[in-house]
């Protein structure tokens, strides 16, 4: 069900804390800086920022895509059978 912002409520929580390893300890962080298109199309897809966050720094699974680049992405399971997938294409 969407919530304030129009992103599924339980994406968001899923996007909540920090990111953990296997050990249960706390990791580093990602630094990363997002284009201006993509600023815009997470505005426009209302994706929060902690959401990507949360992508960028325990992706589900690392794709290879266009151009030499790599696509991250998990999928948020948001209820009645709907799985949503969010790529971010990245330049490392």
């Amino acid at each position: 069900m969407p919530s304030e912002g129009g992103f599924p409520q339980d994406a968001r929580s899923q996007a909540a804390g920090g990111v953990t390893g296997k050990t249960g300890k706390e990791r580093a962080t990602m630094n990363y800086r997002l284009s201006r298109h993509a600023e815009e199309e997470a505005r426009l897809r209302q994706i929060p920022r902690e959401l990507l966050d949360s992508l960028l720094n325990a992706p589900q699974q690392i794709v290879p895509a266009h151009g030499g680049k790599k696509a991250y992405q998990p999928q948020f399971d948001l209820g009645g059978g709907k799985v949503f997938l969010v790529r971010a294409i990245m330049d490392d």
